[in-house]
C-alpha cells in the first residue's frame, strides 16, 4: 500500500510542479494556439525528459558535472539566446509584423522544438534540489523509509508522467481554445507571450551574472 502510495504522491507533485508558467509552458503555448500539436508535444517530451534527467542526477549521482558553474552558466547563455531569438519571433508575430513563411516553419519544426525543449529545461538545474525534496517530503511522512533502486525509479517514472500530463492536458486546452480565438486575440497573446519570454531572458541574464562574479 506505501508503495502505491508513493507512486501516487510523485505523479500529483509531478502534475502541480508542471502548472506555473514557464518558458516552456509558453512555447507550448505559441504552438498550440497556431495549430502546431506536434511540435509542441515535442516540446513538451523534451523539457520532461530534462527533468528525469535531473532527477537521475539526484538519485543516482549521474553526470555530477552538472552542478559545475561553468557548465550552469554555458546552459543559461545558451537559453538565454534561445529566449532572446523566441521572444523577438514572438513579439513581431504578435504585432502583426512578422515574415509568417520564416516563424511558421520554425514552430513547425519537430527537431528543432525538441532541441528548444531541452535548451530551456536543461538552464534549470534546481529541479535536482526539487527532486530531492520530494524524496525526503515522503520520508518525513513516513510514505518510505528507506528507498530502494526502485523506488527511486518508479519515483522518477511516475513524476515524470505527472509532469508530462499537464503538458498535453494544456495543449489539448489549448488545441480546443482556438477555435473559439479570433487572430487578433492569438496576436495579442503571441504579444504577451513574447514579452513575458524577454523577461524571462532577462532573469537568465541576471543569474548568469550571479554565478560569474
Amino acid at each position: 500500500m506505501n508503495f502505491i502510495y508513493l507512486i501516487l504522491f510523485a505523479y500529483i507533485m509531478g502534475f502541480v510542479t508542471a502548472m506555473p508558467i514557464g518558458a516552456v509552458q509558453a512555447e507550448i503555448a505559441k504552438r498550440s494556439l497556431s495549430g502546431n500539436i506536434v511540435s509542441a508535444m515535442f516540446v513538451a517530451f523534451a523539457s520532461v525528459s530534462v527533468d528525469i534527467l535531473y532527477g537521475a542526477v539526484a538519485f543516482f549521482g549521474i553526470a555530477p558535472f552538472l552542478k559545475d558553474k561553468v557548465v550552469i552558466s554555458f546552459f543559461l547563455f545558451i537559453g538565454m539566446s534561445i529566449l532572446l531569438i523566441l521572444s523577438f519571433l514572438t513579439i513581431r508575430k504578435g504585432s502583426g509584423n512578422s515574415v509568417l513563411s520564416v516563424e511558421d516553419s520554425i514552430y513547425k519544426n519537430k527537431r528543432l522544438s525538441f532541441l528548444i525543449g531541452i535548451s530551456l529545461s536543461a538552464t534549470n538545474p534546481t529541479m535536482i534540489f526539487w527532486w530531492l525534496a520530494q524524496v525526503q517530503f515522503v520520508k518525513d511522512l513516513g510514505i518510505i523509509d528507506n528507498f530502494t533502486t526502485r523506488c527511486y525509479a518508479n519515483f522518477l517514472l511516475f513524476g515524470g508522467l505527472g509532469l508530462a500530463s499537464y503538458l498535453i492536458l494544456l495543449i489539448y486546452i489549448l488545441k480546443k481554445m482556438k477555435h473559439f480565438i479570433s487572430d487578433k486575440i492569438e496576436r495579442k497573446i503571441n504579444l504577451i507571450l513574447g514579452i513575458f519570454l524577454m523577461f524571462t531572458a532577462f532573469y537568465f541574464f541576471i543569474r548568469l551574472v550571479k554565478i560569474l562574479l
